[in-house]
């Protein structure tokens, strides 16, 4: 039994249209049963609903997925600190899947320019000249500080997971910069096919 945990119960984004179109696979291919747990702020897509044999806002996390009780705990866009303790303290079985760059930058985009040229540094002090920072009058230097103790942490967090997907082979880079182990790090891309034999 797969459990999907994310942000979502929605299809419009890149997190969304990858749990529906993967879960779907997995049933039709496999016959796997996988549930969806997702924030109880957010609406379900009806769509959403056809690749899952049951899909729950998140109500009591901890008590949810012990009565689940799934094989392994797929996780995206999960951002919640009390979300990823609960994961972590189960001891379940758990993947990540990085589908953006907030742990790796402050503005979220790691771009260094309008040319579309990515940062190479790691995230640090030097993150305090970045030109493009949203934090570049004096008023908003604590707020820097804690932005990058938040992705620090968010890293730590991370690195929790016993494995964890990235669509490129610059996010994988990524990972490891910011030390993650590479023995955990998977590259595949978000629209991938699920392969036809396990």
């Amino acid at each position: 039994k797969v459990l999907w945990v994310n942000a979502t119960g929605k299809i419009d984004d890149s997190a969304g249209m990858y749990i529906y179109t993967v879960s779907k696979k997995l049933k039709e291919l496999f016959s796997i049963k996988s549930t969806l747990l997702y924030d109880l702020s957010s609406e379900i897509d009806k769509e959403m609903l056809r690749g899952f044999a049951a899909a729950f806002p998140v109500i009591d996390l901890k008590k949810q997925i012990i009565q689940i009780d799934p094989d392994v705990v797929f996780i995206h866009n999960v951002l919640e600190q009390k979300w990823i303790n609960i994961l972590s303290d189960l001891k379940i079985p758990a993947v990540r899947y990085v589908h953006d760059m907030n742990m790796f930058c402050l503005k979220g985009d790691r771009l260094i320019n309008h040319y579309g040229q990515f940062c190479m540094e790691k995230v640090g002090p030097k993150c305090f000249f970045c030109s493009k920072s949203d934090f570049n009058n004096e008023n908003q230097i604590g707020r820097k500080l804690t932005s990058i103790k938040k992705t620090k942490k968010m890293q730590l967090d991370i690195n929790l997971s016993e494995k964890i997907f990235v669509s490129s082979l610059y996010m994988k880079w990524l990972l490891i910069q910011h030390d993650v182990e590479e023995r955990k790090c998977i590259v595949s891309p978000v629209m991938g096919d699920v392969p036809k034999q396990a």
